[in-house]
């Protein structure tokens, strides 16, 4: 599959994979939350390519690579296409994905273990709001990646 149509739960996958990231083996409870640095994920904790908690560190350990990436895929003003800035958390993580391995992965691979299980009758899960993204990013500021920035 293209990583670069990646997305949810396929998406998260690959990035604890690009992570190196364990799965846990069960369920964690209620109240439960991701904790980084643990070396362990879990489908329905870990969620990068939707909350910036997730992926900040990620994003700020790899940006060169990140920036080169979506410029390939975008052009030198990748900030102002409209499919990114709809999808930023989304894109980054495509992005350090494809750093990783490349521009195809095996969605056969993940189908398991990125399944998060269905919330129990009357458990809600709690929906991160978008945040506005454009002016810590520089968005109207003309910008061109470098190789080896």
């Amino acid at each position: 599959m293209r990583v670069a149509r990646l997305q949810g739960a396929l998406l998260d996958y690959w990035v604890a994979q690009a992570e190196g990231l364990r799965r846990l083996p069960e369920t964690p409870g209620a109240g439960a939350a991701h904790e980084p640095g643990s070396g362990w994920w879990h489908p329905s904790l870990y969620h990068p390519s939707t909350n910036w908690t997730q992926n900040g560190i990620i994003v700020s350990g790899a940006w060169c690579e990140l920036e080169n990436r979506l410029a390939a895929w975008f052009g030198p003003n990748w900030l102002g296409v409209k499919t990114v800035a709809d999808e930023p958390l989304a894109w980054l993580m495509r992005a350090y994905v494809a750093t990783r391995f490349g521009d195809e992965v095996d969605e056969a691979e993940a189908a398991d273990s990125a399944v998060e299980p269905p919330a129990a009758e009357g458990e809600s899960r709690p929906v991160l709001a978008p945040r506005r993204w454009s002016a810590w990013l520089g968005l109207g500021r003309v910008h061109k990646a470098e190789p080896g920035c």
